[in-house]
Order: structure tokens, then sequence, then C-alpha cells
């Protein structure tokens, strides 16, 4: 480890590369943690600090340097036919939910844990800031906005609930379920 170097780094990730497994973005990621287990070796004084730095010389690959590499796919949003669909299958609560999401484009995770008095209202569009998400720990402030479609379909739902329960509560779904299956009966 301790003659591990950029040299040795670069011939690495072209072996990686040749087995056509990785895609470009995939394979810098594996690059990344090669070099953050060389960083937590030095915190630990296993390895000099000079072999950390000298790994972070090497730059990840850009796009147009695959190397033969395939470029990932991009991500696309859902087209809006595929949610119509989905929705008519899915609970009242449930179809609120995906309906937020995608008028948002917020994360589940940060919806689930939405509450009246953390939606200010005040505002044009409405303002969320999720007291948890995916970036908090690099100090990033995250905010959600919601327009007039999302206001439409969870304004109910934010004046039904009392200003510290959750909006989506996986108990209403559950009573809707029920109650559906007693008409039935």
């Amino acid at each position: 480890a301790r003659e591990f170097g950029p040299r040795a780094l670069a011939e690495l990730r072209d072996a990686m590369a040749k087995t056509g497994e990785l895609n470009r973005r995939e394979l810098n990621r594996r690059v990344q943690g090669i070099r953050r287990f060389f960083r937590w070796c030095v915190a630990r004084e296993l390895v000099p600090a000079s072999t950390a730095h000298a790994l972070a010389a090497l730059e990840s690959l850009r796009a147009g340097e695959t190397r033969g590499l395939r470029e990932p796919k991009v991500v696309r949003p859902v087209a809006w036919n595929v949610v119509e669909e989905t929705c008519r299958y899915l609970s009242t609560p449930l179809r609120t939910a995906v309906l937020t999401m995608w008028w948002t484009g917020a994360r589940a995770a940060e919806l689930l844990q939405m509450r009246p008095c953390d939606v200010d209202r005040s505002v044009s569009p409405w303002r969320f800031e999720p007291m948890q998400h995916k970036t908090q720990r690099f100090g990033k402030v995250r905010a959600v906005f919601l327009g007039p479609g999302a206001q439409a379909v969870v304004g109910p739902l934010l004046l039904r609930a009392s200003p510290t329960d959750y909006v989506f509560r996986p108990g209403d779904t559950i009573e809707e379920r029920r109650k559906t299956r007693r008409a039935r009966r």
C-alpha cells in the first residue's frame, strides 16, 4: 500500500474499464472509493500522507474521455401518461403522494416527513424544508416548492391534519383499504 501511487491507480482503473461491465460514472465512483480508503489509512497512520495526496492527483474521467467505456444512461422523468395510469390503481393517500412528488420533484423520503407546520404557505409558491434530507450532511438546505398543481393535491391534507401530524400517514392507506373491503362484503 505504501508503494501504491497514481500510476498504479491509473493502471487499475484501465483494468476495470477493460472488463466492459462499468460505465464512466461507476468507474469514477470506484476510483474515488479507493482514494477514500487511502485517506482512511492515512488517518490511522497506516500509510504516509503523501500516498493519499498523490492519489488525489489522478483526475476522474470526464464525458468524452471514456476510453471505450459506455456513458451512463440519462434518467428521464416518468412520462405523465404512465403516472396517470398508475394513479388509477393507488389508494387516495398514495395517489396524493405520487402526484405531489410529480409536481415538486421531491424525493419520497422528503415528502413522507412533511407536516403542516413545516410548510410556509405565506409565500407563493409554498415552501417546504424537510427536517432531514440527502445533502444535509454537507450543510445544504433543501427547499421543496409546491406550485399550483402540488397545492391543489396536498392542500386539503394540510388543512385536515393538526399542525404537527404528518401529512402522509400509512394508517390512512390502511383505513381506506379496510373501508373498501367492508363496502365490497
